[in-house]
């Protein structure tokens, strides 16, 4: 494994925090060592993907001929296993996205792009990387941000219905907070995707609790940050 860069202010993913929110200590722990030293490797690993995915979603979705080229482009030859590795991993991602694409709404919005490196979202002295892959725009309510879409990969641990709540919430609420008017984004438009599983996640309409113990956590994760 090739560690980056140690970070020392504390800071998670919003995927790894809704993980997190429903595992045992022992797990937090990792989770928390894994955030403060990331792996670049693990971090690169579907990015390819991702970016496939993201333009497919913004074209409408409708034409998937992209998405099989890249498929095939992933079978070529590669100098480590590593690279292969990853083709591998992000072909069998986009398959997966394949097969349940069409079921992605995107409720009549206009899908585009979200930015690589977005303002984060602090909870209780924790940065959390939201980054939703795509934002979806209004037109008859000159683009105002409505929602977005969240994509999880994981090939070997599917998204749970409770960290799918979670991760919806803190979705919706960043969407509302952080990017936009809270009065344009509505639960309804957040989305979660679990590309590997191939299914879709709608924000919880009531979210207040969820965001309480999601404040707990963040805090959990401060207190730690320096001795996990």
């Amino acid at each position: 494994m090739v560690v980056g860069k140690v970070r020392t202010s504390p800071r998670i993913s919003l995927n790894k925090l809704g993980e997190y929110l429903v595992s045992k200590p022992g797990r937090r722990r990792t989770i928390i060592r894994d955030q403060k030293e990331p792996s670049d490797f693990i971090v690169a690993r579907y990015a390819e993907a991702k970016r496939i995915i993201q333009d497919c979603l913004v074209s409408g979705g409708a034409d998937v001929r992209p998405v099989n080229r890249a498929i095939e482009g992933f079978s070529g030859s590669y100098e480590t296993k590593w690279q292969k590795d990853t083709a591998i991993l992000c072909a069998s991602a986009l398959r997966a996205f394949l097969r349940m694409s069409a079921s992605i709404p995107l409720n009549g919005f206009n899908p585009v792009r979200g930015i690589d490196n977005p303002e984060k979202m602090n909870i209780s002295g924790v940065d959390v990387s939201v980054c939703p892959e795509i934002i979806l725009l209004a037109p008859s309510q000159d683009n105002a941000i409505v929602g977005g879409v969240k994509l999880y990969f994981s090939k070997n641990n599917p998204l749970t219905e409770d960290a799918s709540e979670f991760v919806g919430s803190v979705l919706y609420r960043y969407l509302s907070e952080v990017t936009s008017s809270e009065s344009a984004v509505s639960y309804k438009n957040c989305t979660v995707v679990d590309v590997f599983a191939g299914k879709c996640f709608i924000a919880p309409k009531t979210y207040k609790r969820n965001m309480n113990d999601v404040a707990a956590a963040c805090a959990e994760i401060y207190h730690l940050w320096n001795v996990a």
